[in-house]
């Protein structure tokens, strides 16, 4: 089975089942023919930023990782264990709430381990 990505003023860039495979093998965090589904729509809402070649997609695959990476990352500190590392590592200074500047920065730095292959 081919995927393609469907250009908005006709015609299609093809996705052979060897770059799906080499996609999944290197993006493993991220549903391919989901984003391949995204992708689509955007390029229809989008036609006069439409790729002319896969490279356009493969960056679109680096981010969605990325992305996907930290949010689950931000949604862990946002969380009761975040607010718990937090009076472990401030035992003197109350939680009050999250500090999003501190989340993000932590969030970033455990995307960078994940991605690396270190977490």
């Amino acid at each position: 089975m081919t995927s393609a990505l469907k250009l908005p003023k006709g015609g299609y860039i093809n996705i052979s089942d060897s770059r799906l495979a080499e996609w999944r093998a290197t993006y493993k965090g991220v549903d391919i023919d989901e984003q391949i589904a995204k992708a689509n729509d955007w390029l229809k809402r989008n036609p006069s930023k439409a790729w002319k070649t896969l490279a356009g997609f493969e960056n679109w695959l680096s981010n969605s990782e990325s992305v996907d990476v930290i949010s689950k990352t931000v949604d862990y500190e946002d969380s009761i264990w975040g607010k718990r590392d937090y009076e472990r590592q401030h035992p003197s200074e109350p939680y009050t709430g999250t500090d999003r500047k501190e989340i993000a920065m932590n969030a970033i730095a455990k995307a960078r381990e994940i991605l690396k292959g270190n977490g």
